[in-house]
């Protein structure tokens, strides 16, 4: 059987014939109304004019979107303070050079930024540098006293040869200038000598700002000696109020680790209160790894209370003005901006006003819902 031609399956084809010179004939719109009312595809994030987000439910898995209902609460208010990590003067000290020399490094080496060293242990030695003129001074005196002692000496051994002419008292006498010749002259010999330069403290050195054959001037500081375990924080107040009243105070970096009051300033210093605080892990955590002169933000508890939604910190974001705001769930696949007033409560939470009871808030993926374009 002979297969029928392509022509006999798909029927006649009209052919159209373009007179000369004639426009061509334009499609049908007939796609035109159904893109200008087509619906917002299932499968694609959208950005709304009016600043509200489109995300479908596909989409809200993969960025793992989590919300929770806003509920008004009434928590004490906190302040977040600016604070540096200290030492602790009990268990701290500096290593300065007492005089102008040059640093010269001991038998075991100058120690390393980290190294433990203990109380006494000398870490560098500082040879006294002297002008040209006093050097040379010094070598006339010690040069005249050595002549002086000689002659003192020998005067002393004629005397005791001659115990029987000459008086005891000139004996002694003799023997008293000899012995002080002798001390002065150890006493140049001596501040001729390097210094030992010691630890104050046992500890950690954390700083090391001298090395082999640095000349120094009378007190620069050279090392610095800590006990890392020990480090305050040092936190500053305007109100001596507030530093009176302190209910409780942790560290805001996340770990919310419990920070114990130790000292309170009643003197300012540029217009501010000190306030010394010691990290106290609770039972089973670990302490915080703090640096010397670190700067770390503290959230202090005072006495007055706040009424406001509590929510985690990461359901903040910056809207298009860069104010702080909430994405609030309004349907099930829509969400929408809410510019909101922020006052923080802890390392992790943050109280909010301007929701309403029950308000859906994204608390997980804010920031990457404010990303849709």
């Amino acid at each position: 059987m002979r297969p029928l031609p392509l022509v006999a399956l798909l029927g006649p084809i009209p052919l159209l014939a373009a007179s000369p010179g004639a426009p061509a004939t334009p499609a049908p719109a007939a796609s035109a109304p159904l893109a200008a009312t087509a619906p917002i595809s299932a499968e694609r994030a959208l950005r709304l004019p009016d600043g509200r987000v489109f995300l479908p439910k596909s989409a809200q898995r993969r960025l793992a979107l989590r919300t929770l209902p806003a509920r008004e609460q009434t928590v004490p208010r906190r302040l977040e303070l600016l604070a540096e990590v200290v030492a602790d003067p009990r268990s701290s000290g500096q290593v300065q050079a007492t005089q102008a020399g040059r640093i010269d490094a001991p038998a075991a080496g100058l120690p390393l930024p980290g190294q433990r060293v203990q109380r006494g242990q000398v870490l560098a030695l500082l040879e006294p540098v002297l002008p040209a003129a006093e050097r040379a001074q010094r070598e006339a005196e010690l040069a005249e006293l050595a002549l002086r002692a000689g002659l003192v000496e020998r005067q002393l051994a004629r005397a005791k040869e001659l115990a029987a002419t000459v008086p005891r008292r000139e004996a002694e006498a003799l023997q008293v200038e000899l012995d002080g010749l002798r001390q002065r002259r150890e006493a140049l010999v001596q501040g001729a000598r390097a210094e030992a330069l010691r630890a104050p403290v046992a500890g950690v050195v954390a700083r090391v700002a001298a090395g082999a054959g640095q000349v120094v001037e009378a007190g620069t500081p050279l090392f610095e000696i800590v006990e890392p375990s020990r480090l305050l924080i040092e936190a500053r107040v305007a109100d001596a109020r507030l530093a009176a009243g302190l209910q409780g105070a942790e560290l805001a970096d996340g770990s919310a680790t419990p920070l114990v009051v130790v000292g309170r300033a009643v003197a300012l210093r540029d217009g501010l209160l000190p306030l010394l605080l010691r990290p106290q892990p609770r039972a089973g955590e670990a302490a915080p790894v703090l640096a010397l002169h670190q700067p770390v933000r503290v959230l202090v508890q005072t006495g007055e209370r706040l009424t406001g939604f509590v929510l985690p910190a990461a359901a903040l974001v910056r809207n298009a003005a860069n104010e702080p705001a909430v994405w609030r769930h309004e349907r099930a696949e829509l969400f929408a901006p809410v510019p909101v007033q922020v006052q923080p409560l802890d390392g992790r939470h943050v109280v909010v006003t301007g929701l309403a009871e029950g308000d859906r808030v994204v608390t997980q993926g804010a920031a990457l819902l404010a990303q849709v374009r």
